[in-house]
């Protein structure tokens, strides 16, 4: 029989031999259901899974002290190079994680972006793919009027709702507004001001390495500030002390 099969405990057959012995029932199945034959060869060829082992890459000085912010465009940036090298107080570690924090903040906003891309492009297919099923059921049904329709002849797995996730309170539209509230309060709170010329100017010649030479200039010129005022100042105050 056309979509019958015998089931025999646990096992479905499509037929049974001629020495079969036992209970079996004459069932149809589910039209979402498929039978896939498989056979006793081609369980014993196969191979159990194995997980690859993966080695991890450590990450160089370069890349863990100094990531390349070059490619986030300057109103996607949080700080200036002035203020992380400032604000930093001349910190090697806290400019780099200034950084880590620029590029992570900027890829979740393009993952935003793309994330909304994505959805609405699905929204609209999803809308048109609606659209059309209810029309070819309608259609389908004042075909088989006559029958009952289409459910009568499909039966009891016979489809009558879709839920409408992209009408203007579906949860499809609503994880889009949420998405676009999120990207539009990210927008608020970008942008920096211009870079100083002197520091965009040894950012370029210098690179990763600009933080250092800032903070070697700067404990310079504390340096010659202790030894031409401080210092003097002391030994004038000892002497002044003992005169």
């Amino acid at each position: 029989l056309m979509d019958w099969y015998w089931q025999c405990g646990a096992k479905v057959n499509d037929s049974l031999h001629s020495q079969w012995r036992g209970v079996c029932a004459l069932v149809t199945l589910h039209h979402s259901i498929l039978i896939v034959p498989v056979n006793s060869y081609l369980l014993n060829s196969m191979k159990p899974l194995q997980r690859e082992s993966r080695v991890k890459r450590a990450l160089s000085w370069a890349d863990r002290y100094g990531p390349d912010i070059s490619k986030i465009p300057e109103d996607n940036r949080l700080f200036t190079a002035a203020e992380m090298i400032f604000s930093s107080g001349l910190s090697i570690q806290a400019v780099a994680n200034a950084r880590w924090l620029q590029i992570t903040r900027y890829e979740m906003y393009l993952f935003i972006n793309i994330t909304l891309e994505g959805l609405d492009a699905i929204k609209q297919e999803l809308r048109g793919v609606r659209l059309m099923a209810l029309q070819n059921r309608f259609v389908l049904d004042l075909q088989n009027a006559a029958s009952g329709g289409v459910c009568a002849l499909i039966g009891d797995s016979c489809c009558t709702f879709i839920s409408a996730n992209d009408d203007d309170y579906g949860n499809l539209t609503l994880a889009i507004q949420h998405l676009k509230e999120l990207r539009d309060k990210a927008d608020k709170e970008r942008g920096i001001k211009d870079t100083p010329a002197f520091l965009s100017w040894l950012e370029s010649l210098f690179g990763l390495v600009t933080p250092i030479i800032v903070a070697v200039i700067l404990l310079f010129l504390f340096l010659c500030c202790c030894t031409t005022c401080i210092i003097p100042m002391l030994l004038n105050m000892v002497m002044n002390m003992f005169a």
